[in-house]
């Protein structure tokens, strides 16, 4: 038997598994500077994240609730309206002597025309919208326009500038394309300044 010249533990002689040549070899290769790189290197690297994560989640979230708070306090100045802006359909609801009925959606984000999915109306809101105006209930859809601003916030979030577009929907726009899309209401001339 002899002892370990590292950690000085007895071991048989001979260069098979358990020896003392193949421990002693274990030692060396563990003491050798490239094994402490690679070591290094693989240590601080974090495995990447594919897909939609919490955090990218509540950042868009948290962007698309801005415009819609900002158009509430917004009605709330002007006619010292009750507004209630909650979670729901529609995104916000208003009273001053009758009711009235908010929708905001994006219609064009640094210049360039919103995703589909973000401007158009989903089914659900389609359904809810046309069986409101079918009771006489009028649903106004806001679209704003979005610039991403040079400054940030304290936490280093993006600040954004906001300019508001209304159009009161009717009938005949659930009739005529089944789509609402603010493009339209644009070469219709029906988007005016909110």
């Amino acid at each position: 038997m002899q002892k370990c010249q590292f950690c000085s533990k007895s071991l048989p002689k001979g260069s098979g598994a358990g020896s003392i040549k193949t421990h002693e070899a274990a030692h060396k290769a563990n003491l050798h500077p490239n094994r402490k790189k690679r070591l290094s290197k693989n240590k601080s690297k974090k495995p990447t994240k594919k897909g939609v994560t919490p955090e990218v989640a509540k950042k868009a979230n948290a962007a698309g609730k801005k415009p819609e708070i900002i158009f509430s306090n917004k009605i709330r100045r002007q006619t010292n309206n009750v507004v209630l802006n909650g979670s729901g359909i529609p995104d916000i609801i208003a009273y001053n002597k009758n009711w009235e009925f908010y929708e905001v959606k994006p219609y064009k984000k640094n210049g360039k025309t919103a995703a589909d999915k973000d401007r158009l109306l989903n089914p659900n809101q389609q359904k809810a919208f046309k069986e409101m105006l079918d009771k006489g209930i009028t649903v106004t859809m806001i679209y704003y326009y979005r610039t991403t601003l040079k400054q940030k916030d304290k936490h280093g979030h993006p600040l954004y500038n906001f300019k508001f577009k209304k159009v009161t929907l009717k009938k005949s726009d659930f009739k005529k394309r089944g789509i609402i899309d603010p493009k339209e209401f644009e070469k219709n001339g029906r988007l005016i300044v909110a």
